[in-house]
């Protein structure tokens, strides 16, 4: 299929999920630009790097979330799709604003405004993570027309999804993302992950995006390759070896060990 065609697919299936994914990534077209035109830095990082990689997340988050919430009714649908956007407009507008008055978006408690766009924004992530657990909710009440193998993948990677709210929460409540090391340290090209100390932002990463990564992977071996069988187990072992590798990465960032060294 090509992208064009997904593109239609999408378009079908959520049609509000799907402009605002455009739009984000959209703007992540307009932050690339400011990088190349604006030179100012926050905390060694480019201002407009951050605001870059959170317009490309929401982006495919919200691709995905028009994807699979087809398979719920359109009760559910509406109202995960219109508190996900509503959450991240809001979102994405204060990492932009922050970006553009050239401050730390995260961990900002420097001055009275800055405390109060840092509880806003930790305000309406937990407001998502709660309709994260509505949809997880749905996959398991409703009929979902899949098979019983794809079902499951979904669900794994939703509970995943939602779990990586410990490593959000852990860095939200220390107001610092390094461990054994200070923010804005060396790191890793683009995704500045710390290269000499451990980093929360990486198992962060990993489970955030397993909603993505356990459904694709439980098809592309199944359904796509046929190297393994099309059944519940093949899922749960792909669940499984992922929430390991999540888990690992959790306990590397906890004792300070860089995912990375160069």
């Amino acid at each position: 299929m090509r992208i064009s065609e997904w593109a239609t697919v999408l378009r079908q299936r959520n049609r509000l999920l799907y402009h605002s994914a455009v739009a984000s990534l959209m703007l992540a077209v307009a932050c690339g630009i400011g990088i190349a035109v604006d030179n100012r830095e926050v905390m060694g990082v480019h201002v407009w790097l951050k605001p870059l990689k959170f317009t490309l997340s929401v982006g495919l988050y919200c691709l995905t979330l028009a994807w699979m919430l087809a398979y719920l009714p359109l009760r559910e649908k509406k109202i995960i799709s219109w508190g996900t956007v509503v959450c991240m407009i809001i979102e994405l507008g204060l990492i932009l604003l922050q970006a553009a008055r050239g401050v730390p978006s995260h961990f900002n408690i420097s001055t009275p405004a800055n405390a109060a766009i840092f509880s806003t924004m930790g305000f309406f992530i937990g407001l998502n993570s709660l309709l994260v657990l509505y949809t997880i909710w749905g996959f398991f009440r409703y009929t979902i027309p899949l098979a019983d193998h794809m079902v499951w993948a979904w669900r794994l990677g939703l509970a995943m999804l939602f779990l990586a709210g410990i490593s959000g929460g852990i860095m939200s409540a220390g107001l610092h993302h390094a461990v054994g090391v200070a923010d804005g340290g060396p790191g890793l090209p683009l995704l500045n992950w710390s290269t000499t100390g451990g980093d929360w932002r990486v198992p962060h990463f990993f489970a955030l995006h397993a909603f993505q990564i356990v459904p694709l992977s439980v098809w592309l071996l199944t359904d796509v390759t046929g190297y393994v069988a099309s059944t519940r187990t093949t899922a749960f072992l792909v669940g499984l070896g992922y929430f390991a590798l999540c888990l690992w990465l959790h306990l590397m960032a906890l004792y300070g060990v860089p995912f990375l060294k160069f």
